[in-house]
């Protein structure tokens, strides 16, 4: 059943609402580019690598740290094989444990190691603007150079609010025969009506979970459907994020700094390119390219969503520790969340 409000949850949610960071201008008062797309470099400084994770200010993380009431913990990592035969044409994981010659010490070695092949963190360089414009105005060069790599995040971490919605009984809400494995777009006037659902406001600092259903769909498929879909990329559906400007402007204006779904690309697959230089129309380029905004795939949230489900508690912390690879353009998301 869900939780009543309590004094003490609304004590908390107005010190979310009153603790103050970076300013930061709506969406439609952004610069734009050359092509008239809202751009939001600079905003947090002329070199900033960070992105919109500089919104995740010590106040704001002391406050999502007392969201902790129950002490359930909940990982989010996928094992190695959970998409397997990995997806977009990745090749499968080699691990080997090798002993000492006295046969009382052990050693891993991992090779064709992606990290992201499962659940994921995207870095600020795995995705451009435009044509050689990555975030903040970095150039490919710069970027290969390791600009915008994820050791940024790795030596920052990355912690505070999260807000699980559940897109998966919202759209079954208006269509029983929902299906998280076929291309469903997810628009705002879903997100709004998944959002309703938690009693919470979204607030400056705070990282959006999307819970689809992908992931658990896809494990229960068959496996010659999951030899198909590794084969041939062009097969691979997915619910997700409606490529679109409208949720795009709803990410920034809600004060999101990163958002993480279940399912393999954030939007829904497959999403739109645009022609002649294959790059996508716009969530992953605006968020990424544009925004400095964190984004997660492949995210095992099906256990965090049914306890949801049964508490009626949305929000929760979030700690997450990137893995330090210098130049790194993505990593294992390495994420605990915490009620």
């Amino acid at each position: 059943m869900p939780r009543t409000s309590s004094r003490e949850d609304e004590d908390a949610r107005m010190y979310f609402e009153t603790t103050t960071g970076p300013a930061v201008p709506a969406y439609d008062e952004l610069p734009t580019d050359g092509a008239g797309r809202p751009c939001g470099w600079h905003v947090f400084g002329a070199d900033d690598q960070v992105g919109r994770v500089n919104l995740q200010t010590p106040a704001r993380i002391v406050a999502a740290a007392g969201l902790v009431r129950k002490g359930a913990v909940f990982p989010v990592n996928t094992a190695p094989d959970v998409i397997d035969p990995p997806l977009f044409m990745r090749e499968s994981l080699i691990h080997e444990v090798s002993a000492g010659t006295d046969g009382t010490t052990l050693d891993d070695r991992i090779d064709r190691f992606y990290p992201q092949a499962g659940a994921q963190w995207d870095s600020l360089s795995h995705v451009a603007f435009g044509a050689d414009a990555f975030y903040n105005g970095h150039t490919l060069d710069g970027v290969l150079g390791g600009a915008l790599g994820i050791e940024v995040w790795a030596r920052r971490g990355i912690a505070g609010r999260a807000v699980l919605l559940d897109a998966e009984s919202a759209m079954r809400a208006i269509d029983p025969n929902y299906c998280a494995g076929s291309r469903t777009p997810i628009g705002v006037a879903d997100l709004d009506r998944a959002l309703a659902a938690t009693r919470v406001r979204l607030v400056a600092g705070d990282i959006v979970l999307l819970y689809t259903g992908f992931l658990d769909w896809y494990v229960a498929q068959s496996d010659q459907l999951k030899r198909d879909w590794a084969a041939d990329p062009q097969r691979v559906e997915s619910a997700g994020l409606e490529d679109s400007e409208d949720v795009a402007r709803w990410l920034w204006d809600h004060g999101v700094v990163g958002i993480a779904a279940d399912n393999p690309g954030l939007e829904a697959w497959r999403p739109e390119f645009e022609r002649g230089n294959g790059m996508m129309r716009w969530l992953h380029p605006t968020l990424i390219g544009s925004f400095g905004m964190a984004v997660g795939e492949l995210w095992n949230l099906g256990p965090v969503t049914r306890d949801c489900r049964s508490d009626g508690v949305w929000e929760m912390f979030l700690a997450s520790a990137p893995l330090d690879i210098p130049g790194g353009v993505g990593t294992t998301a390495n994420t605990l969340l915490l009620k």
